[in-house]
């Protein structure tokens, strides 16, 4: 229980100072059971006692304990509501799994910057299957909406996870391709900027609505009523890039989220494809990437052509 409250703890006031708070790092590699019945015997009192057992201890190896101390320690009855509402959020159909859950996925654990928690509606037996990111702009072309449509299809077809981020434009249409493939339960996670109350855009609801009813996963960091504001978008592409072991850039100028996400990318040590970019301003950042050694795909066949490795093993 104590690391199911340091995980939780941590990620309450990481959301609340709009900074990343690193879980302690003598519990990083900790597994336990951390689900619904866990967090249920959790009452007021413990979370006071956690409390002031962690301050009491000076136990300052834990990064959130500064934190507290300096912004919270006089409003702890409001932080105790706030951490108690995490059980609420049961009764609403939804769900989490913190860094220390069996079902937390490896690919994020091993970034420089894991969030501690993840809040989910949804199937999150997807978790544990083969995922791959396709992203691309939102204002992007016909014919790139085309190819991202065509991937996700092919590739909810071969039994692999189709992970994006919600948006217009190439996200929309790997989401719809995954739905396409009729594969029975919509093998597609879709990772919000904002909290899950209220998933965003609107205008792609009647998608979301279609991805819940068949099985499909939403994932966020964010609290579950947080709206999501601009610096929330890189933030979360970082978990886009972490969740999986490759990233498929459709189409990108240079200066664009999907661009972002292919960097964090790289940074995180995933292989980026990117489909051949066509003479269009919008495909600017692919031929930067090609510059860099990025691997070239023509379109859906091309890409498993390509692919040398059993890549549902790969993507886990």
């Amino acid at each position: 229980m104590h690391l199911l409250m340091t995980a939780i703890i941590t990620h309450l006031l990481s959301q609340l100072t709009n900074r990343y708070i690193a879980l302690p790092d003598h519990s990083r590699h900790a597994r336990n059971d951390c689900g619904a019945k866990a967090l249920a015997k959790i009452q007021a009192n413990d979370w006071n006692d956690f409390l002031e057992n962690q301050i009491g201890t000076k136990d300052l190896a834990s990064p959130w304990v500064a934190t507290y101390i300096r912004h919270f320690r006089r409003t702890r009855s409001y932080l105790i509501k706030e951490l108690l509402g995490y059980r609420n959020l049961l009764d609403q159909g939804s769900g989490f799994v913190t860094f220390y859950c069996a079902a937390y996925p490896q690919l994020l654990r091993e970034i420089r910057d894991p969030p501690s928690l993840l809040f989910g509606r949804g199937n999150f037996a997807l978790l544990t299957l083969p995922k791959l990111a396709i992203v691309g702009s939102r204002r992007c072309s016909h014919w790139a909406k085309q190819q991202a449509f065509a991937l996700g299809k092919a590739l909810a077809r071969e039994q692999t996870v189709v992970v994006s981020g919600g948006a217009f434009g190439c996200d929309f249409e790997a989401h719809r391709g995954a739905l396409a493939a009729r594969t029975g339960e919509a093998p597609t996670i879709a990772i919000m900027a904002g909290g899950l109350s209220q998933l965003y855009p609107k205008s792609n609801q009647s998608l979301f609505e279609q991805i819940l009813q068949r099985g499909g996963l939403f994932l966020s960091e964010r609290l579950w009523e947080t709206l999501p504001r601009p610096w929330d978008f890189p933030v979360r592409n970082r978990i886009i890039a972490g969740l999986v072991g490759k990233v498929v850039l459709i189409e990108a100028p240079k200066r664009s989220g999907a661009m972002v996400t292919a960097n964090l990318a790289l940074e995180q040590g995933r292989d980026v494809m990117v489909l051949k970019p066509r003479d269009d301003v919008r495909c600017e950042g692919i031929r930067h990437l090609l510059d860099q050694g990025a691997q070239c795909f023509l379109d859906s066949d091309d890409f498993f052509r390509r692919e040398t490795e059993d890549f549902r093993d790969f993507y886990l």
